[in-house]
């Protein structure tokens, strides 16, 4: 079970496969990872709001994956406006950010 703010095709191995995205819920997001998952969360206040809103401890990692048939993930995918180049958002800013969370599962490739 991997944990992530986004999804691309590079995460399938030669782009090919069928994807399931499934909407979710904070809590049922919270649920899924309970039993343990890798983060690939690559932002430090990222991690830190995730951990507080889903009461787990998240580490900010920027690592590449690869996702294979029968694996799944959790998309935390923060609502954030589209700010200017650089420029990060406050701790406050992230803390009022709608937060959407999908299932995804890798059904053959």
């Amino acid at each position: 079970m991997w944990l992530l703010n986004a999804f691309s095709i590079q995460m399938l191995p030669d782009c090919r496969g069928t994807i399931r995205f499934i909407p979710i819920s904070e809590e049922d997001a919270r649920s899924h990872l309970a039993d343990g998952f890798e983060s690939a969360i690559g932002h430090e206040l990222t991690a830190r709001l995730l951990s507080k809103r889903l009461n787990l401890g998240i580490e900010a990692r920027r690592v590449e994956i690869a996702l294979t048939p029968g694996e799944t993930a959790i998309i935390a995918q923060l609502r954030l406006p589209r700010g200017a180049e650089g420029i990060l958002p406050s701790e406050e800013e992230l803390a009022r950010t709608p937060v959407s969370y999908v299932r995804v599962e890798v059904l053959d490739s």
